[in-house]
């Protein structure tokens, strides 16, 4: 089942927790919270090659500054990257600001 805003419902209640869409690392990004944890996938990281647990890799920067602004705004304690240790929210907090200074650059 694809996730969709009519198929979130549904999925939430099958999974238990919160989707949040968060694009930006990749159009389709999605993160999942339970409980007071997030797990979002690559709209953050924590290891190598990272920094500011900014991903190494983002398509858009206008939305992936609002998916981390989603992600802070939400009541979550935790976060468990795909990539690097589990960190907590304040870092998201802490780090915004380097997210607004990403400048995409042309691949040659």
């Amino acid at each position: 089942m694809w996730i969709t805003e009519e198929t979130r419902d549904a999925l939430e209640t099958r999974i238990g927790g919160k989707i949040l869409f968060t694009p930006g690392h990749t159009g389709d990004s999605v993160s999942l919270k339970v409980g007071r944890v997030i797990f979002p996938g690559d709209t953050a990281m924590n290891g190598f090659p990272s920094s500011r647990r900014i991903t190494i890799w983002v398509e858009n920067p206008a939305a992936f500054g609002r998916s981390w602004d989603l992600l802070i705004a939400e009541d979550a304690d935790m976060l468990y990257p795909a990539h690097g240790k589990p960190f907590a929210k304040e870092e998201l907090v802490r780090f915004r600001p380097a997210v607004d200074r990403i400048r995409l650059y042309a691949l040659e």
